[in-house]
Formats: C-alpha cells, sequence, structure tokens
C-alpha cells in the first residue's frame, strides 16, 4: 500500500476518502471472520490484515488533513 498520497483535486479527496473507508470496513470484517470461523489461522495473517488496516487508517488521516 502506498505511504504518500498524491491528490490534485478535492473529487479526488472525495473519492480516495471513500475508497479507503470502504477498505477498512472490509479487512476488518475479514479479519474478525477468520478471528472468530479459523482458530488455526497462522498469526503472520492476523498481523498482516492488521498491517494492511493500520496503513489505511493512516493514509486516510493524511488524506483528511489534505
Amino acid at each position: 500500500m502506498a505511504k504518500n498520497l498524491v491528490v490534485k483535486s478535492m473529487a479526488d479527496v472525495c473519492v480516495l476518502d471513500i475508497a479507503l473507508c470502504n477498505y477498512i470496513q472490509l479487512a476488518g470484517n475479514q479479519l474478525d471472520w477468520l478471528q472468530k470461523n479459523h482458530k488455526d489461522v497462522a498469526q503472520g495473517n492476523i498481523e498482516d490484515y492488521q498491517e494492511k488496516i493500520a496503513a489505511a487508517k493512516g493514509l486516510l488521516k493524511q488524506l483528511r488533513s489534505f
């Protein structure tokens, strides 16, 4: 996932905001499902989802300060 955002217009900001919120919600739902339904899932998979969610939240924070 990108570490920095480059936006050229407020339309970009709106689209990216929606996309990041959707991604965070989807990844969070997938993480919850994995943790509830697959007790034997590798810890690395859980950490991977947590890292991706944290990165998306960081980008969203950066975007909203635009």
